[in-house]
């Protein structure tokens, strides 16, 4: 279900509505006074939850409060209320408020009807308020449809369109599982009888982005797309089109790779063949698109089929020389952080002392405290296989106190543990 939601941008869903009446959630403040309210007006309750130390909530809830047609669709239907949980405990226990944001959806006697957890946008807010007042059927209502009309191409289309909005409702991994492998049978369904003149259109471009997201040689879908390229560039934007397909095939060259594939440099053959009108248009800052794509591909075959951790870091080398300046954090971030995983406690002292040096331009680019953090442990971990335990510790110490920025206690509960075990040995 995590591939459903990770590429519900790509999808186009639209909702349209008049250009009148409130251009802002008007929020209510006190929830029991809310529930007496929609009683009264035969409306639901929307109760978005914030807490006024918690900056990422609030910012949530005015980008929410801010939508104008949120705010059109729900004046008519939903009295909407405004809850920080840092003043009003007691609220946050009855409705056992876990972590933020939530929402909530209640009926006029305040009970529970719907809970959305973490980021949504407008749209899918929107989505389930149509499901939870009638107007819009959900996927369980299309899904006993289609049972009963399993012919249903249309149906089965509209399914695979809604379903990353409606999985975002859902709140149970066993549901979560049973809809992935629902939709996923339901997709290969799909492409099996729907002709294929009629698949070059925007919706079920959308779907085969969604439902395509396995990075194989032979995937049906993605090829048919690639062979009516120029069919798809005259209907789906340039920048959607050309970004889903460089994608793509270069995710299968990494992938196959990092298998130990040789079938990767078949696919890198292909820029000079069927790929090369997708490939001509894609901009790079720096390097031909082609020599990028080898080079990463060759220094992953040499480090995780070969295993040859002194020719990774000479590939590694000679690709940032060749980028100079133009190399970024995802450049050195990708050599060092390769090597580290995949080698662990086989890490050779050469390599060691390389990946100190990528780790430490790589912390010098901009980046949130708690991936910083991370890196500055991976340093910590290298001087360990140097046997410098106490520039590691330094560095593990340095590591936690970064991760209390971050305010997330599970990274810090790992850095006082390697902290600890150093503190152990001495």
């Amino acid at each position: 279900m995590n591939r459903i939601k990770c590429v519900i941008a790509i999808i186009l869903c639209s909702f349209y509505f008049v250009s009148r009446g409130q251009t802002s959630v008007s929020w209510e403040t006190n929830l029991k006074k809310a529930v007496e309210k929609a009683k009264s007006e035969n409306k639901l309750v929307f109760v978005n939850f914030v807490a006024e130390g918690l900056a990422p909530s609030v910012q949530f809830a005015r980008q929410i409060g801010e939508s104008q047609e949120l705010a059109q669709y729900f004046e008519s239907r939903f009295v909407s209320v405004l809850v920080d949980i840092s003043k009003d405990q007691q609220v946050a226990r009855q409705y056992q408020i876990q972590g933020l944001p939530t929402l909530l959806f209640l009926d006029s006697r305040g009970k529970e009807i719907k809970r959305l957890l973490g980021g949504v946008t407008p749209e899918h807010i929107i989505y389930w308020a149509q499901v939870l007042t009638g107007e819009k059927p959900s996927v369980d209502m299309l899904w006993e449809q289609y049972r009963q009309d399993k012919d249903n191409l249309a149906l089965m289309g509209q399914i695979l369109r809604e379903m990353p909005i409606y999985s975002l409702g859902l709140t149970s991994r066993a549901d979560a599982e049973k809809w992935q492998d629902r939709v996923e049978k339901l997709f290969q369904t799909y492409w099996n009888a729907k002709p294929r003149e009629e698949m070059i259109n925007e919706k079920d471009f959308g779907i085969i982005v969604l439902y395509c997201q396995k990075w194989e040689e032979k995937n049906d879908p993605v090829e048919f797309v690639i062979k009516h390229y120029e069919e798809y560039a005259k209907i789906i934007p340039a920048q959607m089109l050309i970004s889903y397909l460089a994608s793509y095939v270069n995710t299968l060259v990494n992938n196959l790779a990092m298998a130990g594939d040789l079938a990767y440099k078949q696919v890198l053959a292909r820029l000079q063949g069927d790929l090369k009108p997708i490939f001509d248009v894609v901009q790079t800052k720096s390097l031909p698109v082609e020599y990028l794509m080898t080079a990463k591909a060759d220094a992953l075959y040499t480090l995780f089929r070969e295993k040859d951790q002194e020719k990774y870091i000479q590939l590694q080398r000679d690709y940032l020389e060749k980028m100079g300046d133009l190399a970024g954090k995802e450049d050195y971030q990708n050599a060092a952080m390769n090597l580290l995983v995949k080698m662990q406690n086989k890490l050779t002292r050469e390599s060691a002392t390389q990946a100190l040096l990528w780790l430490d331009k790589l912390i010098s680019f901009p980046m949130e405290v708690s991936e910083k953090a991370v890196f500055v442990a991976s340093m910590g971990d290298c001087y360990l296989t140097l046997e410098n335990k106490q520039k590691a510790k330094e560095c593990f110490n340095q590591a936690f106190m970064m991760s209390l920025q971050s305010q997330d206690p599970q990274l810090q509960a790992y850095f006082q543990q390697k902290v600890a075990a150093l503190s152990d040995e001495e």
